[in-house]
């Protein structure tokens, strides 16, 4: 069971009940009862009273008079039902209608009115205004067009210069920003100047171009102290100090960017019609914002009118477009594009200018890594001419009917080596080796001749000996064939005994291991020769006996070590040995560690090896290796042209490549100063094509100020008229309709 249900089912008995109370509840209220009511207490009063039988029988007439009553009162309970709905509509009705006439009606009549006014009659009138055959007719007079021309003319060179060095140079966003400020302002101050002209007006152009330029610093200054705030916005203190900054900078950085940018279009008209020499921000900006509106809403008009105004130059432009491309080959589109193109020129010519200065480095690696080349390759024809001579001068050491070899004195042992060239016919060659001492031959050989060699040069025979003992010598060869000897050829060699060296001895004997502290016996080599022994002792240990016999004895310590020992025979330094030694460990206590030592290595025993320069014994060797460096010299010498040939050949291309760079930066210079040439000439042409539409422009925007503002405003008049209607209006029907949509829009979303 729901609600409703249990309602019905708990008062269903009770409505009769209420129904009746209905009635008696508006009795009680108004103080009026229902017509027909009977008052039951005066009839029974009156039947009480009478003495006719019937007033035996009131109380049985008294239930009807109650049932008639609660009719009475359940009609009149009725009744006030349809009064209260009777009530309910009247009232409705009556907030219709005032809903009507206090709120749609003043409001939907009002944007009615409005849109109708400012859609449909504004734009009749702007169109009217725009196209008058005054303003349409007014950039063609002479003295107007004149002035149009030389302003406009003014403002596009300006605005050539700079194009062309923004261009070329390729400015920052921050210094092109402050070009376009600077161009805007010469704008600014030419649209004064126009301005007087054309309304033959004579206010001074200097507290115009003051407030341009105040408005301009004051937004300027503001917007970057802002922004400085807000770089350092992370210092609590400059954070909290930029909530007071912010709120003083912000509307002020505002305004006077708006006064600044809007100047253009209503500071002239403002300053001649308040007619003051002091000027007030707050008159300014309220006149403009009430202004600008209709300056939005009249711009297609205004575009419209520029075009049609600028008939006659646009005609005039089109034959000079056709002239210049006629001229050119370009037409105005692709001089544009030309003259954008400058922005190129400049990083182009810094390109190639980067570009002969990196050819040019090239040029001066080439060139050093060539003398490089070069002269090393020269050194090494050097070096190898220099082994030439050295080879030369070996091989001219062997001269004929000449034994060769070594010079200086030879020693025991060694084995000596002698040259001698062929003699012509001989057959072969005997060598004999004499002591001179006595004269006597020691050793004998012969030598056979052999043919000739490939390279044509004389043969050389050689001769082996080892001598064995020291003293004076003579070696002799003889030169024979068949039919006799030739002359013999001897050479001296003085013998001499090898250099003493160091002798040799065995390493010493004892105990290799011993315990801290231990008396060891060590022992030496015994050989005949030696006289002394010399002990050398590691640090730590001491000798308790002589330290020059072949047996000692020693306090080992507590490290190990390297005992030593050399010895000397009886003649002295001449009869020394080496030194050898034994390498003996110590045991640790237990529980320690034991210290271990590398062992002192054993001197070398070195035997005297005479020093002997390099020689050549034959001319075969000689000759050969000379050819062979001269192979290498010729090889070289055809590297080092091949390298000068490619050294010449780089030098020339990179030479090329700069030639061609440079003639680059010719052609790029010469486009630099064509295209100004002809952003002059499009300056010129652009003055012409914008001189009627500058005067309309100029015109437009001084008469567009006060148009229609003589008396009450259209806007204002309506806002009076429903006030006088009412006192509440119109403002009342605008919030009703506000809070009407808000309500929709809460339950909507809800």
């Amino acid at each position: 069971m729901n609600f409703l249900d249990y309602i019905f089912y708990t008062m269903g008995p009770f409505v009769p009940v209420l129904f009746l109370l209905l009635g008696f509840l508006r009795s009680s209220v108004d103080g009026t009862k229902p017509k027909g009511l009977v008052d039951l207490k005066t009839i029974n009063d009156k039947w009480i009273n009478d003495s006719s039988w019937l007033s035996r029988i009131t109380p049985i007439f008294s239930v009807f008079i109650v049932i008639y009553n609660a009719l009475i009162w359940a009609l009149y309970s009725l009744i006030s039902i349809l009064d209260f709905v009777k009530f309910i509509f009247t009232k409705a009705w009556w907030l219709v209608l005032w809903i009507w006439n206090e709120v749609i009606h003043p409001t939907l009549f009002l944007v009615v009115k409005l849109l109708w006014h400012y859609i449909v009659i504004f734009c009749w009138k702007f169109f009217r205004f725009s196209f008058s055959k005054e303003n349409i007719s007014r950039g063609l007079g002479y003295d107007n067009l004149k002035h149009a021309v030389f302003t406009m003319l003014q403002i596009n060179l300006l605005l050539g210069f700079f194009l062309i060095i923004g261009l070329l140079f390729n400015f920052s966003p921050a210094a092109t920003g402050g070009l376009a400020v600077l161009f805007i302002v010469f704008f600014q101050y030419h649209i004064f100047n126009s301005t007087n002209f054309y309304k033959g007006i004579n206010k001074t152009i200097t507290q115009k171009i003051k407030i341009v330029v105040s408005s301009l610093v004051i937004g300027v200054f503001f917007i970057s102290l802002i922004l400085l705030f807000r770089n350092y916005s992370h210092k609590v203190i400059l954070q909290g100090l930029g909530v007071s900054i912010a709120q003083i900078s912000t509307p002020l950085a505002i305004a006077g960017l708006f006064i600044f940018t809007i100047s253009s279009f209503f500071l002239s008209p403002y300053i001649v019609d308040s007619n003051s020499e002091k000027f007030s921000v707050l008159s300014f900006l309220k006149q403009t914002f009430i202004r600008v509106p209709k300056l939005l809403y009249s711009l297609p008009f205004h575009l419209t009118g520029l075009v049609i105004s600028s008939i006659i130059p646009i005609i005039i432009c089109l034959v000079l477009s056709y002239g210049i491309k006629s001229t050119t080959n370009y037409n105005i589109s692709e001089w544009n594009g030309v003259v954008m193109d400058m922005s190129s020129h400049i990083p182009n010519i810094k390109e190639n200018k980067k570009g002969i200065k990196i050819l040019r480095e090239n040029i001066a690696k080439e060139d050093t890594a060539f003398l490089y080349d070069k002269n090393a390759i020269l050194n090494e024809i050097s070096s190898i001419e220099m082994e030439i001579e050295v080879e030369e001068e070996l091989k001219s050491k062997l001269k004929p009917n000449k034994i060769f070899s070594f010079s200086g004195s030879a020693y025991v042992g060694e084995v000596q080596t002698f040259s001698y060239l062929e003699v012509l016919n001989s057959d072969y060659y005997n060598w004999k080796v004499y002591q001179s001492s006595n004269d006597s031959v020691v050793y004998k050989s012969r030598t056979r001749q052999r043919g000739p060699n490939d390279l044509g040069v004389a043969n050389a025979y050689t001769f082996n000996y080892k001598w064995r003992k020291s003293g004076d010598f003579r070696v002799e060869v003889s030169p024979k064939n068949g039919c006799g000897s030739g002359k013999p050829v001897s050479l001296m060699v003085n013998v001499k005994e090898r250099p003493d060296t160091k002798l040799f001895i065995t390493n010493p004997n004892g105990k290799d291991v011993v315990c801290p502290g231990d008396t060891v016996d060590f022992y030496a080599d015994g050989s005949d020769w030696i006289k002394s022994w010399h002990w050398e002792l590691p640090k730590g240990c001491d000798f308790i006996s002589e330290d020059t016999k072949q047996q000692i004895k020693v306090v080992w310590g507590d490290k190990p070590g390297t005992i030593r020992v050399y010895a000397v025979g009886e003649e002295g330094a001449k009869q020394t040995s080496i030194k050898t030694g034994l390498l003996v460990n110590v045991q640790p206590k237990v529980g320690n560690a034991a210290l271990t030592v590398e062992k002192v290595p054993d001197e070398k025993v070195v035997v005297f090896e005479p020093p002997r320069a390099f020689l050549y014994y034959n001319l075969v060797d000689p000759t050969r290796k000379i050819l062979e460096l001269e192979g290498k010299i010729e090889a070289l010498e055809n590297k080092l042209k091949e390298l000068e040939d490619s050294h010449n050949t780089k030098i020339s291309e990179l030479t090329a490549s700069i030639s061609v760079k440079t003639k680059n930066i010719k052609t790029i210079r010469a486009q630099i100063f064509g295209t100004i040439l002809a952003v002059l000439g499009l300056m010129l042409f652009f003055s012409l094509l914008m001189s009627a539409a500058w005067t309309y422009f100029v015109n437009y925007n001084y008469d567009i100020y006060n148009y229609e503002q003589d008396g009450e405003h259209y806007l204002a008049n309506q806002y009076n008229y429903y006030k006088a209607k009412n006192a509440n209006q119109p403002l009342l029907g605008w919030f009703i309709v506000i809070i009407i949509i808000v309500v929709l829009y809460i339950v909507a979303n809800n």
